[in-house]
């Protein structure tokens, strides 16, 4: 009798019913732009997914796919794409989505009025390059409305990445040209927002929770499922964790790394792991000294011992790796091989180049090395300066909020930093790390003629296999002057509770809500 009084009690106070359910989503950081073309981590991409769509979209499995656009052609030259878009579409205040509004969410994209992070990735359109260094104006952009439901991109060379751009990166996605003229500053707020997404942004509480709604003019809301979202910032992987087994969330994209084993153990249903299409790494500030000496950069990263970190440290089956651009795209072959010599060999060689460069025990290194909130990173950052210690160099370890972070390092606000990019499905976005003018992404300031060309001439091959044969040039060019250290392949440490179907975890680490069911009523773990 008492175990029935106690289910029906939980069953009553559970927020997820077979009538109203909703999805408690963990997001690890609060987003600082809900405007696409202002989005600057994946945090608010993540959300953005939820509130817009664009030409293309993610499936349920993380694949391209199409979004506002029911269909698209390729010019013979493969420079120009026509887009048509589905019939019928409307904003979510019931006026009609055109290809105006397309074409106006691409100009705002690469508008430097517009103060967005990624409108170099748009390169590849006509036109582009001089109106982000304000030589044009954005109505120049290779970007043109045929009629009210046909788009057409004109590129400046053959580049099949257009299609994982306009579905992944959401700064290339359509908004309400009428709402966004109307109210510039304001319009994306929560109960102004206009979306055209599967939901709506009903409420947005700093610190606290985003809650979405679902958007009953949407063109497919007959097939959503959740009626409501709620996003939590959840940047403390341990009260995250907390929350979910109190039955708070639903689903966070991290768990603390160090409890694996209690997690595989006690929550085995729940606790999901996959390699992510990301990488984990060190940056040097190439403007600041003495990280603009190679032999610096060289003597530090000898230092690091990748598997100590990955498997005797961090422990969850990351990756340790030697590259930028992660093995986990399929096809790609790494641009280098980790150095497995014996540590008291490299050490030795690290200390050689240290005191080539003036440092030694009578003057040793001292360095500050910049780390985002997280455990992972706290754990990897004090592992590093450990390793670091034993070729005489003391380390300061600084931690920030992630978007602090990576504020500080996009204006250069830092000597030696932990960073971590995830991309899209292509070489493209990775080696875009290291583009110079990329102050989005280019943290360091690293500029390079021969990788430079070298990424023009992979941009421009066709051939896939070919393809990314000279983006592996590029990159071990690049690897060569050490600007970076990458450390390893993260992977996406995903919790989910059982009752939560139609999320399929994948490398990119991005489930879209529209797909969720909540399948039962629960309690507390």
């Amino acid at each position: 009798m008492i175990r029935a009084m106690t289910i029906l009690v939980m069953w009553l106070t559970c927020s997820h019913t077979f009538a109203n359910p909703v999805f408690h989503r963990g997001n690890l950081a609060e987003p600082q732009s809900l405007d696409p073309q202002k989005f600057s981590m994946v945090v608010e991409n993540q959300i953005l997914f939820d509130l817009f769509l664009g030409l293309l979209t993610y499936d349920a499995f993380g694949r391209p796919a199409p979004g506002l656009a029911e269909s698209w052609t390729i010019s013979p030259d493969e420079k120009v794409y026509t887009f048509k878009l589905r019939p019928n579409l409307t904003w979510s205040d019931g006026k009609p989505i055109t290809a105006d509004d397309a074409v106006f969410g691409l100009q705002r994209a690469v508008d430097p009025a517009t103060q967005g992070w990624f409108g170099n990735f748009l390169s590849i359109i006509k036109g582009a390059d001089d109106i982000t260094a304000g030589k044009a104006k954005p109505d120049t952009l290779g970007v043109r409305a045929v009629d009210p439901g046909t788009v057409e991109i004109a590129l400046t060379k053959p580049a099949p990445v257009i299609l994982k751009l306009l579905a992944g990166w959401s700064m290339t996605y359509p908004v309400p040209k009428h709402a966004v003229v109307a109210n510039p500053q304001g319009w994306a707020r929560a109960g102004v927002m206009v979306s055209s997404g599967p939901y709506t942004l009903m409420s947005w509480r700093v610190s606290d929770k985003i809650v979405l709604t679902k958007n009953a003019r949407f063109h497919d809301a007959a097939n959503i499922a959740v009626p409501e979202v709620h996003y939590y910032p959840t940047t403390d992987d341990t009260a995250a964790l907390n929350r979910f087994r109190a039955g708070e969330l639903d689903f966070n994209p991290r768990f603390p790394p160090n409890q694996i084993d209690w997690l595989r153990r006690n929550l085995p249903r729940e606790t999901k792991t996959t390699p992510a299409q990301a990488i984990t790494y060190l940056v040097f500030n190439l403007k600041r000294k003495p990280f603009d000496d190679i032999r610096v950069r060289r003597a530090l990263a000898l230092a690091i011992d990748r598997q100590i970190i990955t498997d005797k440290i961090l422990r969850n089956g990351e990756q340790p790796y030697c590259g930028m651009v992660p093995s986990t795209i399929e096809s790609y072959r790494p641009a280098c091989n980790i150095d497995n010599r014996p540590i008291d060999q490299r050490r030795a060689e690290a200390r050689q180049l240290l005191q080539a460069a003036g440092f030694g025990p009578n003057a040793p290194l001292n360095l500050e090395l910049a780390q985002r909130q997280g455990q992972t990173s706290r754990l990897m950052s004090i592992a590093v300066a450990g390793m670091w210690s034993e070729i005489g160099v003391e380390t300061d370890i600084q931690q920030s909020e992630v978007a602090v972070h990576y504020n500080n390092l996009r204006e250069g606000n830092f000597s030696v930093a932990d960073a971590g990019w995830f991309g899209s499905p292509d070489p493209f976005f990775f080696t875009y790390l290291l583009k110079a003018g990329s102050t989005e992404s280019n943290y360091g300031a690293y500029v390079s003629a021969p990788y430079e060309a070298q990424v023009v001439r992979a941009e421009a091959t066709m051939n896939p296999s070919a393809r990314y044969e000279a983006f592996r040039q590029a990159e071990a060019i690049a690897l060569g002057d050490v600007p970076v250290v990458p450390l390893f392949i993260p992977v996406h440490r995903t919790l989910i509770k059982p009752y939560v179907k139609g999320i399929e975890v994948n490398a990119t680490g991005y489930y879209v809500s529209r797909y969720t069911r909540i399948e039962q009523a629960v309690g507390a773990n």
